[in-house]
């Protein structure tokens, strides 16, 4: 499936790129950190995204949401992609009474 990966705000986050229909969320994820790491230049920790195809999550696989929506593989899909919160655990060092 040609597909485009874009932000929230409606920029490009990289050039068309052909997914197969099997392609799930993390793999998206993992796709989308590569293409960003590679405009910014720098080797950032990965951040998790929500994707989503004409308002609908991606929350299986793209051919789930493609055959949900009636969508055909052979028009370009516009996936928007949402960076979500990263909560980080600090271990504690020292306990006071």
């Amino acid at each position: 499936v040609p597909a485009q990966f874009v932000s929230v705000e409606g920029s490009e986050l990289g050039p068309h790129v052909d997914l197969p229909l099997a392609a799930t969320q993390d793999q998206l994820e993992r796709l989308v950190n590569q293409l960003t790491s590679l405009q910014a230049d720098a080797k950032a920790e990965p951040v998790p995204y929500a994707f989503y195809v004409n308002e609908r999550e991606v929350t299986g696989s793209l051919q789930e949401v493609v055959k949900t929506l009636g969508l055909s593989t052979e028009t370009s899909l516009t996936i928007t992609c949402q960076p979500l919160s990263v909560f980080r655990v600090r271990p504690v060092t020292r306990c006071s009474e």
